[in-house]
This record gives C-alpha cells, structure tokens and sequence, in this order.
C-alpha cells in the first residue's frame, strides 16, 4: 500500500495527466468532476462528528474556502493546464509546498524544522535544475 505523500503524488499526477488529455470537456466541466471524484475518495476520511456545533460563520469560511481557494483555483489550472507545457506545470506544482510553509511562517509565525528547510532547498534545487537543463528531445530516424 502507497503512503500518504506517495499517494498524494500518483493522484496528483493522474489529476495532470486527465486534465492535458481530456480536451473535450470545458474547464468547468473538469473541474466539477474532478472535485466529485475528490469527494468520493476523500469522503471515506471525515470525521464527520467534528463539524457538530459549528457557527454560521465557521460555515461561510467552509463555504468560501472550497469554493474560492479550491474550485475557483482548481478552473484556472484546468483552464490553463491544457495550453501550458508538461515542464512549466510539473514546476508550478512544486511551489505548492513551498509558498504553503512560507506562508504559515509570514501569517502565522511558525518555525520549520531543519528536515522542512532541507526540503525547500531541494524543491528549489529541483526547479532550477528543471528550468535550466530541460529534457532533450530525441529525433526519430525514419
């Protein structure tokens, strides 16, 4: 059985690789499946018992969050997933975690470990190794 950063990173893969070849559906389309799949297979994990007694409030942040931060996020991707090149996409997901810690220590004063800074060196590393030595093309001789 896959652990959880390994399976996050074959579904997240499996998300790019449906979303550049299935071009007959809208970005609205994809996002809207895509997020119904992502509900069916997460669904499984909640601990349902948690949103007991929840605020109006804590509801609208609920609400704005999945659908601002993800649905709204997730369109723009599908929507310009398909134009961009596999290489530009494969390195904007690799920010993801970075901008994610940065931010928790800007707004929220958290301090990461020496394993964590390691990572984001070698995220970085990745990115700028990517971008400066792309994959060669191979020519078929026919």
């Amino acid at each position: 059985m896959l652990s959880g950063g390994s399976s996050t990173a074959v579904f997240y893969a499996l998300t790019v690789f449906t979303s550049k070849t299935i071009t007959n559906l809208s970005a609205y389309a994809l996002t809207f499946t895509q997020t119904m799949v992502g509900i069916v297979l997460l669904a499984p994990f909640v601990d349902f018992a948690l949103f007991n007694g929840l605020t109006t409030t804590n509801w609208l942040y609920i609400l704005g969050t999945g659908f601002i931060h993800t649905g709204f996020v997730f369109y723009l991707f599908f929507d310009s997933v398909r134009e961009l090149p596999t290489l530009i996409v494969s390195v904007l997901t690799f920010v993801d975690p970075v901008v994610a810690i940065a931010l928790d220590v800007i707004l929220l004063g958290f301090a990461p470990t020496i394993g964590q800074l390691f990572g984001i060196a070698l995220i970085f590393g990745g990115i700028i190794y990517s971008l400066y030595n792309p994959p060669q093309r191979v020519k078929v001789l026919s």
